[in-house]
Parts: structure tokens; sequence; C-alpha cells
């Protein structure tokens, strides 16, 4: 299914792009701040006292996580491709470019050729959604170990960083503002705080969801964060490239590998990210 045959057979959209966690927050001030998973917060499932404290850790980040997130970085091995083919316009190659030919440009055909590609930004997409279940214990595990990822892929390659929520619009379609995070260098402060804790996702995009969609308290598109169909859409509505790495919302259970070996995981994911890179 096609993003737009989902929207046919009524799954609404609303996505927001934002250029930094500052814009973000500032537009929460229209209105989304004051649903109530900000207004009303539970420490032991927001993290945060009051909306206003939920502000500072986002300020001051989390810096007790950082050398945990530092052990695990030196525990993996990263090794990009810095050449991949791309197609190029020359006067020769394997297949013609119309429009050119017709305008009577020499440079009509298209060839591949390998190009040096260890300067082009990898692009990654972070959801910060996990089940209603998860511990605040789980979660600062879990982002712990997509902190090293995030670390690791950044020595070797810029970034380019986004956070979104993979939420519902009325229980079958998909709300999210999309975040972009400062990654050159790496925001470490706002990503802890997104990411070890779950004050961004719980309070901050659950009250925007609420605001600017019909966010019923369910994932996207109305299924699991697995569904192969879902994580198609969401990369589609997000406009993610097949080599884009796309981290989705999950459960979490100690069975999973990012709670039970971490540096494996980030590995696999290092792996998954390298295919990527050749296949595109």
């Amino acid at each position: 299914m096609t993003l737009a045959e989902a929207q046919e057979q009524g799954h609404k959209l609303a996505l927001r792009e934002y250029g930094s966690m500052g814009e973000f927050i500032a537009d929460m001030d229209n209105g989304a701040k004051n649903q109530h998973w900000c207004a009303h917060p539970s420490p032991a499932w927001n993290g945060a006292r009051s909306y206003a404290e939920a502000l500072r850790i986002i300020r001051d980040g989390i810096p007790k996580y950082q050398a945990e997130i530092q052990s695990l970085v030196d525990k993996v091995s990263v090794e990009l491709p810095s050449m991949q083919d791309q197609w190029v316009a020359d006067v020769a190659g394997c297949a013609p470019i119309v429009p050119a030919a017709i305008a009577g440009l020499p440079d009509n055909m298209l060839r591949l050729e390998q190009q040096e590609t260890s300067g082009v930004p990898l692009r990654i997409f972070v959801s910060t959604v996990y089940s209603a279940g998860c511990e605040l214990e789980m979660i600062a595990r879990r982002g712990v170990a997509i902190m090293a990822l995030l670390e690791s892929l950044a020595a070797k390659r810029p970034v380019e960083l986004m956070l979104f929520a993979d939420l519902d619009y009325d229980g079958r379609g998909f709300a999210s503002p999309v975040v972009r995070v400062d990654s050159m260098p790496l925001d470490r402060t706002a990503l802890t705080a997104a990411l070890v804790s779950p004050v961004v996702s719980r309070m901050l995009m659950m009250s925007w969801c609420g605001h600017n969609a019909h966010y019923t308290g369910g994932w996207a598109w109305g299924t699991e964060p697995t569904d192969p169909t879902a994580q198609a859409l969401t990369r589609e509505a997000l406009g993610a490239k097949p080599e884009d790495l796309v981290l989705f919302g999950a459960y979490l259970s100690e069975r999973d590998l990012i709670l039970k070996d971490p540096v494996k995981w980030v590995q696999q994911q290092v792996a998954l990210t390298e295919k990527g890179l050749q296949d595109g």
C-alpha cells in the first residue's frame, strides 16, 4: 500500500517539520502544552513533575549517562563505504536522457560512476516512542544504545538527524512532529533528553499530537510498529530514502536485543547502515 492509497482509504496524516528542538518547543506554546500529557504529568511515566521541569531536562540534558554511552561506543567497530555508484550524465552511457537529447545537449546519456561519499550526510530518523508499559529504566537503556549508535556513525560520517513519534491520528493514521536535531556535531544535550528520558515522547510529542490531530493513544496506522506495511507508510510519509536509517518505536522487553546485548544491537544497526549505503 502506498501513502496515497492509505489516505484514500481514510488514514489521516498530520506531520510538521521543525528545524530545531527550540523551534519545536516554541510551537508548543501555541496550545499543545495545555494538553493533559504536559499539563498533568506523572513523573513515574512522563519523566518530569511539570512542563517546566521537562524543558529544564531538555535544556540541560542528562550528563550521568555519557560514560555509559562512551563505553558502548568504545566496543563498536564502524567501517562505512567511502565510495558509491552514482548515475552521472555524459556523452556516452547505457541509458538516454531524453529531454537532454531533444534539447541537443552533449551530455545526454547516463552511466554509473564510483564517487566519493564520505562527506555525504547519513540521514537518520529516530522514533522517541515506546509502549505504555515500558518503565523508565528500560527507556534509559534503549536511549543509551541509540545514542551509542548515533555517536558511532557520526564519528565516521556527517549525519542529519530527525526525531519523530509514530503515533496515531484518529486511530488509523499517522501524526508526528519531525524535529531536526543539530548533528554536526551531535547535540548530545537535546538527544539524551529525548532518548534516555520520556519527557520528549510522553509529554511534548504526545501533547503535540493531541493538539494537532485526534490522537487516541495508539500506534501509527492503527497497528504494531513492527508491521512491514506500517513501516513502509511511515518511511514514505517521512520522506526517507531506501538508504536512510529509520528506527521505529517499539515494545520493549528483556528479550529484545537492544536491551539484552546493546553492543550487538549497535553493531547490527551499523551493518544495516553499511548495506543501505552500498545498495543505495
